[in-house]
């Protein structure tokens, strides 16, 4: 009886540590549940991947593994993505330049992934990141009423 109470109170505190234990980061994907890239390494390599991948041969996927592999990974940053994205195939040949890049890229909602393309497929359960990042925009009251003031029942 005392091994079956032990064996009880270890799955139950065993069970309760998995339960609330920390999930972890989760990566974004979209529509087409193609990884999105998050970093700035990420957006690097994607837009590096994506240039050489268009303009010689070689698999986008391998080249954005292997220039992940070279360079130090950071924290999530998705203000970063797009510029480095628009850095990379900048400085790889991309004649408009990072301010040409980035008017097409926030024009059209492209966003890099994670395996060396772009990506433009949203939906509501898989939103566009760029518009994860506005910060600071005031949300517009859309109701057919307008705003109320006092107490009205």
């Amino acid at each position: 009886m005392r091994k079956l109470a032990l064996l009880a109170l270890i799955v139950v505190v065993s069970g309760a540590g998995y339960l609330l234990k920390d999930a972890g980061h989760v990566p974004l994907f979209s529509a087409s549940l193609e990884r999105l890239a998050e970093t700035a390494t990420e957006g690097w390599c994607s837009g590096e991947a994506f240039w050489l991948a268009r303009n010689s041969p070689g698999d986008a996927k391998t080249g954005a593994a292997e220039c992940r592999s070279n360079r130090p990974g950071t924290d999530p940053d998705l203000q970063a993505v797009q510029p480095a994205f628009c850095q990379a195939i900048t400085s790889l040949g991309y004649k408009p330049g990072v301010d040409g890049c980035m008017k097409v890229v926030t024009l059209n909602r492209y966003w890099p992934t994670y395996d060396g393309g772009i990506t433009e497929s949203w939906s509501r359960k898989f939103p566009y990141p760029g518009d994860l990042i506005l910060q600071d925009t005031p949300v517009e009251d859309t109701g057919r009423t307008g705003e109320r003031e006092g107490n009205f029942r």
